[in-house]
């Protein structure tokens, strides 16, 4: 298990520099048996990454629900944002679920709301909010906006200053068809469903 990440400098044995030192001692302890070690809001994102990497599966639950119960901002929609990407990445697809949840039912507004918040979301995640059947929100107009903003952003990640309308349909993708459009009062509808309406839409 602590195969990778090291080297030897002068005979002795040390850790790799994109390792930190003391989050590495902090999973030691907890692999050696010192459950009660206390995560706090900054150290858990090395802790997590550090466990990640040699697979330590305790200390990895024990982070995300530490992430998703015990931190400081576990309240705050970017937070959660953050959270459901990092459950993604490292395929942890109880957690997501989990995190994903809490979003929908509880922050899904604030989050479609959000350039900040959207910025955060891959493609994958973005297209689960979406079709989450539990998300609250007392506006499908939102979620509209919000797949359009999101495809925004994502087209000037790519470096794209001026974005056409097409480019933005083909970033927006399959995410504008789980946009429960029945729900939209059919006037308002059709003005957003103008051949230039897209643009129109972004959020903020």
């Amino acid at each position: 298990m602590f195969s990778g990440n090291w080297k030897e400098a002068d005979g002795r044995l040390t850790i790799s520099p994109d390792i930190n030192p003391d989050s590495f001692i902090f999973l030691l302890r907890y692999a050696a048996g010192e459950k009660k070690q206390e995560l706090d809001d900054e150290s858990v994102w090395t802790v997590l990454q550090v466990a990640d990497m040699y697979q330590v599966e305790a200390l990895i639950e024990a982070c995300f629900r530490f992430l998703l119960v015990g931190h400081g901002r576990c309240d705050e929609a970017r937070h959660l944002c953050v959270v459901l990407e990092l459950t993604h990445r490292l395929h942890r697809p109880t957690w997501r679920r989990r995190c994903l949840r809490l979003i929908s039912t509880r922050k899904a507004a604030k989050v479609l709301g959000s350039k900040s918040c959207l910025k955060e979301l891959c493609r994958e995640c973005m297209l689960a909010l979406v079709q989450a059947e539990d998300m609250h929100v007392d506006d499908e107009v939102l979620v509209l906006k919000a797949v359009w903003t999101w495809a925004m952003q994502a087209c000037r990640k790519n470096r794209q200053v001026k974005v056409r309308r097409s480019e933005l349909r083909e970033s927006a993708g399959d995410l504008v068809y789980h946009v429960r459009y029945l729900s939209i009062p059919r006037r308002q509808l059709t003005n957003l469903l103008r051949f230039d309406a897209g643009p129109c839409l972004l959020t903020g």
